[in-house]
């Protein structure tokens, strides 16, 4: 049972991860630099944001 919780839990993440990506790319567009930080906003860039702000939220739950 935990397993599947689990992989429920990975799944979740990974849509709202796209979600995220979607939206931001859609918002962005060209009106926003191409980079942060001098790092190109790169599809993973954009996911690895996301997921890192995911994991910022939950972790006083944990």
């Amino acid at each position: 049972m935990k397993n599947r919780e689990s992989e429920k839990t990975l799944v979740t993440l990974a849509n709202a991860t796209k979600l995220v990506r979607t939206v931001v790319q859609g918002v962005i567009g060209n009106d926003v630099a191409d980079s942060i930080a001098g790092a190109a906003l790169t599809s993973d860039v954009i996911d690895q944001l996301a997921q890192a702000n995911f994991q910022a939220a939950v972790q006083p739950y944990l």
